[in-house]
């Protein structure tokens, strides 16, 4: 139990540490909620007590990486706007669960306790049996989702339903995907546009060189307004110019 819960903290620290330019973004900030995913491992495992062991250690990873880790432009003007109340809203989720999961498990532990009866406590048993298939579903379904994205598919989701215990949790993951997947669809365009300038400056110097028309293609990016007027345009310079 104490290695899920060091392995599963160590991942979620890992992917904000290594983030591109070891830059905190506000992306970033949503990986504080997935956190939580070890105080349920915790709880289930271990102790019912050691999930506030697990929250305290998870609060301090938190603070200790929005004071230390730099934070990106946009980070930088939300701080400066609200200082840091966006410590509360992550700070707060790691309490909340690990209040309301020990006093589950203990409610639970405590009613197998008072059962005297052979039936009552055959019943508690197969109610937990469900909820812990239950989590280990949910579980599974997050691994499978953290491990696609990883190989960089970001356009997986958590298809957890809301009566899933992890529902909340799933849905933090599904919008931090998203943002993944549109800032990666943003940097892709922006490689093809990179490109497509560069072959569009060979090809004009061609046709000013060889004084032809131009000749170019829609490429399906944010240039073909430009490359539609550049079409069977010619390129006048002085030959004199030394350029």
């Amino acid at each position: 139990g104490v290695l899920c819960v060091a392995t599963i903290n160590f991942a979620f620290i890992l992917n904000l540490v290594t983030a591109p330019h070891n830059i905190l973004t506000t992306n970033g900030i949503l990986t504080y909620d997935l956190l939580v995913f070890s105080e349920l491992i915790a709880v289930s495992v271990l102790p019912p007590v050691s999930v506030f062991a697990v929250a305290a250690i998870n609060s301090i990873c938190i603070v200790a990486d929005m004071v230390l880790q730099p934070h990106s432009p946009e980070l930088e003007r939300l701080i400066t706007s609200s200082t840091y109340t966006l410590l509360v809203r992550p700070l707060a989720l790691q309490v909340m669960v690990a209040v309301v999961t020990f006093l589950w498990v203990s409610s639970a532990m405590r009613a197998l306790e008072r059962a005297d009866r052979a039936e009552e406590i055959a019943r508690l048993q197969r109610t937990i049996a469900d909820q812990k298939q239950e989590l280990e579903f949910g579980i599974q379904q997050i691994q499978m989702t953290l491990v696609t994205a990883a190989n960089g598919n970001f356009s997986i989701r958590t298809p957890l339903a809301q009566e899933n215990v992890l529902w909340q949790v799933a849905g933090s993951l599904n919008t931090l995907l998203a943002r993944l997947q549109r800032s990666n669809q943003s940097e892709q365009e922006l490689q093809r546009i990179q490109a497509e300038v560069v072959q569009l400056v060979n090809i004009v110097r061609e046709a000013q060189a060889w004084r032809k028309p131009i000749r170019v293609t829609p490429t399906g990016t944010k240039l073909d307004p430009l490359l539609k007027e550049l079409i069977g345009r010619y390129i006048v310079g002085s030959s004199s110019s030394g350029d």
